[in-house]
């Protein structure tokens, strides 16, 4: 029989996206006690998981969201050795670990939350771990998963969101200028990177999901010798966990699919070759909550993600949850 564990923290960050780790950062320099859990052995969500590996720092005015995106794309891009909006994915999970590690932040791996339950003066969430039950008393519980897991657990009720959510593929044996001529006009070319939008041969179905109806981005960095193909559509008949597992399960069946259409039918992507198909697929707004807060529940709740919202809806709801802990003990007094 398992053993329970009591844990008590100020913050509980329930997932390691990109947007909960800025707020996990955010919290613990504002001199908060921040404990971060997540499923995967992995941090940053669809920015690493997901392949979603473009940032555009000049789109961020707010200062501190600006600061981290800067850094982000220095340690994991620039200091690859690429130029441009690019880094790189597996570098980034190390610099996400090391920013969190830096800001005093505590992070456990392969933590699966099962019930939340708030109370007058904290919020407990109970999960799961290889060894143990761990019981998790905090101040304010922060929602991080891109499909409001936390938030349902908590009963708040939701509906159906978007029918559509995304994958992505990594490969290589694509030649630049190959890629360049299969694009769609309007495709962006920098020193040692290419960005555009690369049209669908086909569309495949399997279980009632769809894969591949529409254009998806492409990122190509001859310095990693690397392309992923990103924003892949995965189209939903419901949503369900037999849905999230059935998806993942698609996407990769339509990729090797179209792995041996683009060799036969696209010049120059004979020697194309699949590196890695996405682990995480993008789920955000397949669900739509009536609230992203009760009490001391807090949701992050990104409807669309890019890795410049990410950031900034990071920083935004660590600035929510410090408001809500400084006024709280300023009535305490």
């Amino acid at each position: 029989m398992k053993q329970t564990e009591r844990q008590e923290t100020d913050v509980l960050i329930v997932g390691g996206s990109l947007e909960g780790c800025i707020a996990a950062a955010s919290l613990a320099k504002a001199g908060r006690k921040v404990l971060l859990t997540l499923r995967e052995g992995s941090l940053g969500g669809a920015a690493t998981g997901g392949l979603e590996v473009s940032l555009f720092c000049e789109k961020i005015k707010e200062p501190r969201a600006a600061a981290y995106a800067e850094e982000l794309l220095e340690k994991a891009g620039r200091a690859e050795g690429t130029k441009g909006p690019l880094f790189h994915d597996q570098r980034c999970k190390l610099v996400l670990a090391q920013m969190l590690e830096a800001a005093g932040v505590t992070v456990l791996s392969h933590i699966f939350p099962f019930e939340v339950k708030q109370e007058e003066e904290e919020i407990v969430c109970l999960a799961e771990c290889k060894t143990e039950t761990l019981e998790i008393h905090s101040r304010a519980l922060v929602d991080a998963e891109p499909y409001g897991a936390v938030l349902a657990m908590a009963g708040i009720p939701w509906q159906p969101g978007s029918s559509k959510a995304y994958g992505a593929i990594k490969w290589n044996g694509i030649p630049t200028q190959a890629l360049a001529e299969a694009l769609e006009p309007g495709s962006i070319c920098g020193e040692g990177f290419l960005i555009g939008m690369l049209q669908p041969e086909f569309s495949w179905k399997k279980n009632g999901i769809i894969c591949g109806t529409e254009a998806f981005r492409c990122f190509h960095s001859p310095d990693f010798g690397e392309t992923i193909m990103a924003g892949v559509p995965i189209t939903l008949p419901d949503f369900s966990i037999f849905t999230l597992s059935r998806a993942e399960i698609a996407l990769r069946g339509y990729a090797y699919r179209l792995r041996d259409t683009l060799r036969k039918t696209r010049q120059g992507f004979e020697k194309a070759s699949i590196i890695h198909i996405a682990p995480q697929v993008e789920w955000y707004g397949t669900r739509r909550f009536a609230e992203k807060r009760r009490g001391r529940l807090f949701s992050i709740g990104l409807e669309e993600y890019t890795n410049e919202k990410a950031i900034e809806a990071g920083v935004a709801c660590a600035d929510l949850v410090q408001d809500f802990l400084e006024k709280e003990e300023q009535e305490g007094k």
